[in-house]
């Protein structure tokens, strides 16, 4: 990717118009309020990924955690919700323990429970 970066950068036609390549502004427009308010909901969904994977375990935590996000924070369709998490944790499951062959730790439930 580095050498075709450089390819392009030395032998590549030449730019049609000058600025950013992606205009971003961010504003200052957000009350406090709700700045710290969603601050607070993205914490609270990572601390609650982190508890679910010590509790069930990454493979089991990943796609309930997907659904969960995009219906409940994100509130997107059913139908969605249910394509999205399938392509995720075919990805995971097929990266990671197909692939890879990593063998995740079982949690914590389920080494109290004796599973």
């Amino acid at each position: 990717m580095t050498l075709l970066h450089f390819y392009l950068e030395l032998f590549g036609a030449p730019e049609k118009r000058q600025g950013p390549a992606v205009e971003a502004e961010f504003s200052n427009q957000v009350p406090p309020e709700v700045a710290r308010r969603r601050v607070l909901t993205m914490f609270s969904w990572m601390a609650a990924f982190i508890l679910a994977v010590y509790l069930v375990g990454f493979p089991l935590t990943v796609p309930v955690f997907v659904f969960l996000f995009l219906k409940i924070q994100s509130q997107v369709s059913w139908t969605k919700s249910i394509v999205l998490t399938a392509i995720a944790w075919f990805f995971f499951y097929g990266l990671f323990q197909r692939l890879v062959r990593i063998q995740f730790e079982t949690g914590a439930l389920q080494s109290w429970l004796g599973m």
